[in-house]
């Protein structure tokens, strides 16, 4: 159509997103200790890093695995002189042992994370606030309660935010 009328292409610029944030949820995910890089992350992923965090116990059993297995790479050292097709036998027992401790592993994580069921509810509150339905904020809220809120001041803070031709995903706290 371009061609035929004889008009130049417009350049296309991608807009900036918004991801706006009441000062209630700013308190809160600053009482949490998150940044704003981890509001993009899967809330199940921050519940069990801020369930590590705060737990009273270690729930990581890396140190146990990594001593099975460097005591199974001492069975291979001694199996494979005697007869290099035991070296497999000893990998697969190897796998045997240490899938059970991986799975301990889940089990201790998840015990734990029954302790802290209110911080389990106040992250999945706090996503499905900032991103409801698992989305971006701005394809499902309107702008409107925060215009009426706040008043030409919102638009102006947009507008100032707003860098003209960077990409840019903005988080923007009012209240």
């Amino acid at each position: 159509m371009f061609e035929h009328y004889r008009v130049p292409f417009p350049v296309l610029l991608l807009r900036n997103s918004f991801l706006l944030v009441s000062q209630q949820w700013e308190e809160k995910i600053e009482k949490a200790e998150l940044s704003v890089a981890d509001l993009f992350r899967p809330a199940e992923e921050l519940v069990n890093e801020l369930v590590r965090r705060e737990s009273q116990h270690s729930l990581s059993l890396e140190r146990e695995i990594t001593e099975a297995n460097r005591y199974y790479e001492a069975l291979k050292a001694l199996a494979r002189p005697v007869d290099p097709t035991l070296e497999q036998h000893v990998e697969a027992l190897q796998a045997r042992a240490l899938d059970p401790i991986r799975t301990l592993e889940k089990k201790l994580l998840k015990a734990e994370k029954r302790k802290y069921v209110d911080l389990q509810r106040q992250i999945h509150s706090l996503k499905s606030a900032l991103f409801p339905l698992d989305g971006l904020q701005e394809r499902v809220e309107n702008f409107m309660p925060w215009y009426a809120a706040l008043g030409p001041a919102f638009i102006r803070d947009l507008y100032t935010h707003s860098p003209v031709l960077e990409e840019e995903f903005i988080v923007l706290t009012a209240g």
